[in-house]
This record gives C-alpha cells, structure tokens and sequence, in this order.
C-alpha cells in the first residue's frame, strides 16, 4: 500500500500585495480574490513528488469570474470565505488521507476530482 504525504504547498497570485506573488500565512486578503495553488504529493517513503495544481477562490471572485466566462468548471476549486492558510493545508492534508493505493497512478486518479496532476493528458 502506497501513502501519499504533503511535502509542501505553494499559492501564488495574490492581487492586493504589490511585488510579491507567493502567498504565506501572514498575508491577508479580504473576501475578495483568486490564488492559484499547487500542492506538492510525494510518498512517506520518497523526499519527491508530483505536482497537483488547484484554485482557491472567494465567492465574490467566483461571481466576478462566471459574469467575464460564462462558465467555470469546478474540478480544482476550492471555494472560501476568506483566506486561511492553515484552513487550506488542513483540507489538503484531509484530502490526501483518504487516497491510499497500490500505485502512485491508483492515488492520482483519487486525487483528480480536487487537483489536476502535472501529468494529466
């Protein structure tokens, strides 16, 4: 049985802090904006790991994204009220608990309904 681990996790695009683009615990950012993530997934056994891509994004955002598109499809976001890092890791760190497998390619398939897998076709 193969057990997939958090090594580290990495939000960029933050909007309201001019000239920095990684986001960390300490920023605060209102109930207003979109981060991309990405999550780094490796095994307990293993310092590597493959990259899981994600949004996290605010209702008013969400709103202010589907009036320019249209649409959006949902696969990948998580949708907040406000920005809380410990919040997001929690979720992610919950997520990646309950995807257990006999190959890394059985986790990534678990993982696809949250993230998209840098080796996704």
């Amino acid at each position: 049985m193969i057990i997939p681990e958090l090594k580290d996790i990495v939000l960029i695009g933050n909007p309201t802090v001019t000239g920095k683009l990684e986001v960390d615990e300490n920023v605060v950012l209102g109930d207003d904006f979109l981060l991309s993530g990405t999550a780094c997934i490796g095994t307990k056994e293993s310092s590597a790991g493959d990259y899981f891509d994600f949004t996290v994004i605010t209702p008013k955002a969400l709103e202010k994204k589907i009036r320019t598109t249209n649409f959006i499809y949902g696969r990948g976001y998580f949708i907040v009220s406000e920005f809380n890092y410990a919040i997001i890791k929690e979720k992610i760190v919950s997520i990646i608990s309950n995807c257990n497998g006999e190959s890394w390619e059985e986790i990534a398939l678990k993982l696809s309904p949250y993230f998209y897998w840098e080796y996704e076709k």
